[in-house]
């Protein structure tokens, strides 16, 4: 620092001394008219100047500031032009607007406003869904954010798959947002990255003719006609070259041409391959990524909406509207929109059809729409569909003032035929050309001067139900659309005998769904009956037809039933479960409202009984994740043979409730639940045999026909001469294990039983439990007997650990217990268990629990208890082998009501 300042102040001694004497010679020669001697002192003086300057350093200071601000320049240009270039992806991403279904007229909705984050899960490609409205299986794990996966240094680029609607191309728009405006991350880590979105469909044309286009060349083409100001020369190359750029690339799919999708595939792995240090993004539906996989990538699969995303979804969407619409945002719009998105979430939910169209976001877009601009939704999904295309095909232009020359009825008219025909070719998608010549007669008869072309491009426009995938390559909005258009072309065309020849098409299946429901469908439920041999799928389908059609002659649904009634005791598994599907079904559709918040069963299948084919389908439902209902007199997993259409019997309360909490979350209703009766609610069944469980408070009551005073007696009767039998088994199995024991089971031998016979005695109890769930391997689950095995140990010991046969059970009872747990899988229904010791073992406990409470008088209520306890399961033992042996009729049933929830709308 000081050789500097010294440097610098010769420098400026040197320029006071030199500049003086310089100027006095450079005016003398000047005055002697000799301008070449001045020129040479001034070039001279020039020279030694610069050499001065840089010997003493100062030269050089100034250059490199020179240099400097030069840098600066272009990195404040750099700065300044990635501010702008924020700006405009904001611009291009801030409005909601999902395949082409925006608000068209005075507003629009800004996607923060309305965005809910959507889930995704690793997924392998095979195993992904094509369906708009499936729900995957494993719903409960694996289900995270995006950014998790973005922000993962263990993943490389990504693949997001999912099917139409899902969300994809939405979920992208709002990442741009985040990334450029971080206030919308909502509590996300947003990685400090650049976005760049591309549409691949835009880019696909100019990938094939030019395969070594580059990344860079194609952004700089999304900006060539836009109002931005250009990028610094260099910008986009430094920005992907320093790694800095998160690039998103939506649509893999909407490349329809397979060899042109081929080379943008191809491309894609090349710019991956260039910047390896930016994260690369990848949209695509199933089927256009099935085709041709990208190397070096992780596949993630959207997951459909739940029920929480639903709810946040229409309250935001909800809200949104009004606040556009009222131009405010106080107290009295949010309470509007409240009240618009409670109406529109009751109707949902209490409708399985709106339901399962509800777990798909565009579809959910379509029906928060046509609910707001109708104030109601239809309760039947034809119906639904037709409101649909009526609200965007018209009405929902002609409440912003927009005027067409065409009506929505007329548009279906000229749309239907050309659904029929991509049905007909069973395809989504249909070239331009081909579309012109199916709607050119259609058209001219709505309208003699409309143009094909116009006309598909005014349909776009004005409502998005049809779509230009890419250049000259249309198709529906979604396939529902498609199907229910292709079925009005049916109905209003007389061509159901063409429809008859599909039945065995599962591609036709939902066209023939919604043509039923607004026709007579007797003779489509004829032709799925004289299938031969009659397959699941159109037995299936005339179930479906039956319950959704306008009508149907009675001889065609006595068919139907008469069918099921044969399947439902088929050796073949699947067909038995289709026929306990169906029957479900037709219970659910037919139950009776007895008042407005109560709907009872009143179905002819079991007599208003669960059957046992229903039933099967909560067992094995439930047995495949560990838990096992069926019940005690059962040799198996599956009802005997003959019995699928009969009522299911001998089932316990708790299975009964268990049962009626399935069939609730099956429904997915909010509203409503499935439950057991209430005393009051149902009628008795004349001279039934079987008996049902209600609720009374919160205690299980069993509504007990007159059969049930035969068999008490009979079981009563029986017990009276086998227990003498098991108390001689028992005192023989005694003298066996303890030799000094005398025949009279003498109270001071029974104290002094030795832990072996009290072990014994105990995994015999255990096994006991076991052998009443129908030997099934439910020993961690043994219902009411498991209870009743608890119980009386409690009661035993525990004011009675000073006894020695108590302290022996007790020990007996967790090591029998930690024992029969261990094996509990391995146990095979064929499994061997002698029932007279688990009988006699019972009798024997239940015996020392007596004399015990005689000597014990401070013990006795409570032994006397513990006594009951174990005597009960004798009687629980013998009550379960009598049943099997059909010498005892079990006749606990379950009927079932539908109530409102307490505090749910109507």
């Amino acid at each position: 620092m000081l050789q500097d300042r010294v440097a610098t102040g010769a420098f400026f001694v040197y320029l006071l001394v030199s500049v003086p004497a310089l100027g006095s010679q450079i005016v003398n020669a000047i005055g002697q008219n000799d301008p070449a001697r001045a020129v040479l002192l001034a070039g001279a003086f020039a020279v030694l100047t610069l050499l001065v300057t840089f010997i003493t350093g100062v030269g050089q200071r100034v250059l490199n500031n020179l240099m400097d601000n030069t840098a600066l320049d272009i990195t404040q240009r750099f700065n300044r032009y990635q501010r702008t270039y924020l700006q405009q992806m904001i611009y291009r991403t801030r409005n909601f607007d999902v395949k082409g279904i925006s608000a068209e007229g005075p507003y629009t909705l800004e996607l923060h406003r309305v965005f809910v984050q959507l889930r995704v899960a690793p997924r392998a490609i095979a195993e992904s869904t094509r369906n708009p409205i499936a729900v995957p299986k494993a719903l409960s794990e694996g289900k995270h954010g995006i950014w998790e996966f973005v922000n993962n240094p263990q993943l490389s680029n990504l693949v997001i798959v999912g099917p139409p609607g899902s969300g994809k191309t939405t979920l992208l728009h709002f990442m741009v947002l985040s990334l450029c405006q971080r206030k919308f991350a909502r509590g996300e880590k947003i990685p400090k990255k650049l976005p760049v979105l591309l549409y691949m469909r835009n880019h696909a044309d100019a990938i094939a003719e030019k395969p070594d286009v580059t990344l860079r060349e194609l952004i700089q083409n999304t900006f060539k006609d836009k109002e931005v100001n250009a990028p610094p020369e260099g910008w986009f190359t430094r920005q992907l070259r320093d790694g800095r750029c998160l690039i998103m690339l939506d649509g893999l799919d909407e490349v329809a041409d397979p060899e042109k999708r081929k080379k943008v595939g191809r491309w894609i792995e090349g710019q991956m391959e260039t910047y390896t240090q930016c994260r690369f993004l990848i949209t695509s539906r199933p089927g256009g990524y099935q085709s041709n996989p990208l190397a070096g990538v992780s596949t993630l699969e959207v997951q459909a909406f739940n029920r929480t995303q639903q709810e946040q979804f229409v309250h935001n969407w909800y809200l949104a509207n009004e606040m556009m619409s009222q131009q405010k945002d106080d107290a009295g719009v949010r309470e509007d929109a409240k009240t618009g998105a409670r109406d529109l979430l009751r109707r949902i939910h209490n409708s399985p059809a709106l339901s399962n169209l509800a777990v798909n976001p565009l579809l959910l877009t379509l029906i928060a729409s046509v609910h707001r601009f109708r104030s109601s939704l239809p309760g039947r999904r034809v119906e639904l569909y037709a409101e649909i295309c009526d609200v965007f095909l018209g009405k929902r232009r002609a409440a912003y003032g927009v005027e067409d020359t065409l009506t929505p009825a007329q548009k279906m008219r000229v749309l239907q035929p050309l659904a029929y025909a991509m049905m007909e070719g069973e395809t989504r998608e249909i070239t331009l050309e081909a579309a012109r010549k199916i709607i050119q007669e259609p058209l001219s008869l709505v309208s003699p001067e409309g143009q094909p072309g116009e006309f598909l491009k005014m349909v776009e426009d004005g409502s998005g139900l049809l779509l230009e995938r890419e250049n000259g390559v249309y198709g529906f909005a979604h396939l529902t659309f498609q199907e229910y258009l292709a079925a009005q072309h049916i109905q209003e065309n007389t061509l159901e005998h063409q429809l008859m020849r599909q039945v065995e098409k599962s591609w036709w299946h939902e066209t023939i769904r919604l043509y039923c429901a607004r026709n007579d469908a007797t003779n489509i439920i004829r032709a799925c009956l004289t299938h031969e041999p009659l397959a699941i799928t159109a037995l299936s389908l005339a179930a479906e037809c039956l319950e959704e059609a306008l009508q149907v002659q009675p001889e065609a649904r006595a068919a139907v039933e008469a069918v099921l009634e044969k399947w439902a005791d088929d050796p073949d598994a699947e067909r038995r479960r289709v026929a306990g599907e169906t029957l479900l079904a037709l219970r659910l559709s037919r139950m009776t409202r007895t008042h407005d918040d109560l709907y009872v069963d009143e179905s002819r299948f079991g007599d208003g009984f669960i059957t046992h084919a229903e039933y099967q389908l909560f067992l094995d439902e439930k047995r495949a994740v560990g838990e096992y209902y069926q019940p005690d007199h059962w040799g198996g997993y599956a009802y005997p043979q003959g019995e699928g259409t009969k009522a299911v019997v001998g089932v316990r309360g708790g299975d009964a409730q268990a049962f009626c909490l399935w069939l609730s979350v099956r429904s997915r209703g909010a509203s409503w639940r499935f439950r057991l009766p209430q005393p009051g609610e149902v009628e008795e069944k004349a001279n039934s045999s079987i008996g049902w469980w209600h609720i009374d408070g919160r205690e299980f009551r069993l509504r007990t026909p007159a059969v049930k005073a035969y068999s008490e007696n009979y079981l009563a009767e029986f017990i009276r001469v086998q227990v003498v039998r098991d108390r001689d088994l028992a005192r023989a199995r005694a003298r066996d294990r303890a030799p000094a024991l005398d025949h009279d089971l003498d109270l001071d031998h029974d104290l002094d039983l030795d832990h072996a016979l009290a072990l014994d005695l105990a995994r015999d109890l255990i096994l006991a439990v076991d052998l009443a769930r129908a030997r099934a391997g439910d020993l961690a689950r043994a219902g009411d007997l498991a209870r009743t095995l608890a119980l009386a140990r409690d009661l035993a010991l525990d004011r009675a650990s000073d006894l020695v046969l108590a302290r022996a059970l007790d020990r007996a009872l967790d090591r029998a217990l930690d024992l029969a747990l261990d094996r509990a899988r391995d146990l095979a229904l064929d499994r061997a268990l002698d029932l007279d010791r688990a009988r006699a073992s019972a009798l024997v406990v239940a015996t020392l629990y007596y004399r015990l409470a005689q000597k014990q008088e401070k013990e006795r209520r409570r032994l006397e208890q513990a006594a009951d306890a174990y005597r009960q399961l004798y009687v629980d033992l013998v009550r379960v082998e009598l049943r099997r042996e059909g010498k005892l009729q079990a006749f606990e049933g379950i009927r079932i009501v539908r109530a409102r929830v307490a505090g749910s709308e109507g």
